[in-house]
C-alpha cells in the first residue's frame, strides 16, 4: 500500500505501510519539512505507538529534519498480539526492513532515535547488524527496570514462563505520572486507544536477556547521544549512565526533574531542542583523513 498524505503541514503525517514479513505490515508515519537537511527514524517504546511522537517531528522538523516513526509489531496500528511477540529477534528483523526503506526514501543523512524499549531495540540492532546511521539517540533506554514489581507478579511470571509463556498480564505501565508531569498529556495517554498495558512472560524474559547482552557487548565508533530524565521512575537511568561511562563515543544529556517520556513532559520543547542541537552538529560528514604522503 502506498503512502496516504493526510496533510501538507509539517505537523501532519504521511501514513504508509512496510511489509516486514508475510502477514505483517507495519504502520509508518512520516513528517516532512520543506527542503529537509536529513532525517530521523524513531523506534517507540513498549505499549507505545508512532503517533505519540508528533512533537518530536515538530521540533526536529523546525530544524529541517524529516521524521519517520513506525508502529512495532503488536503495537499501535500494526498487527500482532498486544504485549507478546514470537521472540525479540522479530523486532530486529522488523527494523531491518524499515531501515532498508528509510535508506531508500528518507533524506540523507539518516539518524536513529530509540525510546525506552525502542532504545533497547536500537542498541541490539546496532550491536548485531553492523549498520551505521549518521548517529543514534537513545532516549531513556530500557536497560533495567526501576519500577518495583510486586512479588506476586514476579512469581506469576516464573510460573507462566513454564506453562503459558504467551499469556499476557498487566504490565504496570498504566500510570501516566510515571511518564510525564503534564496533566493534559497524562489524560491523553489514558484515553489513547492505541496504547496497551499488557505483557507476556516470554516477552519480559526475552527483554531481560537482551538487556544483559546490550550491557555486555561493545559499542561501535558511532556518534551516540544518551538522553536521561533526571526523575525516571520507570527505567533505571543509573544503569544506562554507567554503560555510557564505558564508551567515550556516547555523550550524555540529563534533564533535571524529567520523567520517563521527555518528549511528552512539561519542558518537551527545551529537551527536544537540545537533541536537535546535537543532531544538527552531526549533519555534515566527518572530514576525511588526509592522504599519507610518502617521501
Amino acid at each position: 500500500m502506498g503512502p496516504r498524505r493526510s496533510g501538507e503541514a509539517m505537523n501532519e503525517a504521511v501514513t504508509g505501510w512496510i511489509a516486514a514479513e508475510p502477514g505483517i505490515q507495519l504502520r509508518l508515519l512520516r513528517w516532512d519539512p520543506p527542503a529537509p537537511r536529513g532525517s530521523v527514524l524513531v523506534v517507540h517504546g513498549f505499549g507505545d505507538h508512532a503517533g505519540r511522537y508528533r512533537d518530536v517531528a515538530r521540533v526536529l522538523g523546525s530544524r529541517g529534519l524529516a521524521v519517520a516513526a513506525y508502529d512495532q509489531r503488536g503495537h499501535g496500528g500494526s498487527p500482532g498480539r498486544r504485549g507478546d511477540a514470537p521472540g525479540f529477534a522479530s523486532f530486529l528483523t522488523d527494523l531491518d526492513r524499515v531501515w532498508e526503506h528509510a535508506l531508500l526514501v528518507l533524506p540523507a543523512p539518516q539518524f536513529l532515535y530509540g525510546h525506552s524499549f525502542g532504545g533497547l531495540v536500537v542498541m541490539r540492532w546496532v550491536q548485531t547488524r553492523g549498520a551505521k546511521p549518521r548517529g543514534v539517540v537513545l532516549s531513556a533506554p530500557w536497560l533495567a527496570t526501576r519500577l518495583k514489581v510486586p512479588r506476586w507478579k514476579l512469581l506469576a511470571g516464573r510460573v507462566l514462563l513454564r506453562v503459558a509463556p504467551a499469556l499476557t498480564i498487566a504490565s504496570g505501565s498504566d500510570r501516566p505520572e510515571l511518564l510525564t508531569r503534564d496533566p493534559a498529556r497524562a489524560a491523553q495517554y489514558v484515553a489513547d486507544p492505541l496504547v496497551h498495558h499488557s505483557i507476556s512472560a516470554r516477552f519480559h524474559d526475552d527483554a531481560e536477556r537482551e538487556q544483559a547482552r546490550a550491557l555486555e557487548e561493545g559499542w561501535p565508533d558511532l556518534p551516540t547521544l544518551l538522553v536521561l530524565p533526571g526523575d525516571d521512575r520507570l527505567v533505571d537511568a543509573e544503569v544506562a549512565r554507567r554503560w555510557a561511562e564505558r564508551h567515550p563515543v556516547v555523550a550524555v544529556l540529563v534533564r533535571d526533574g524529567g520523567r520517563h517520556e521527555l518528549h511528552n513532559d512539561i519542558d518537551l520543547d527545551q529537551a527536544l531542542g537540545e537533541v536537535a542541537d546535537w543532531i544538527e552538529g552531526r549533519l555534515a560528514p566527518e572530514p576525511a583523513a588526509p592522504d599519507r604522503v610518502l617521501t
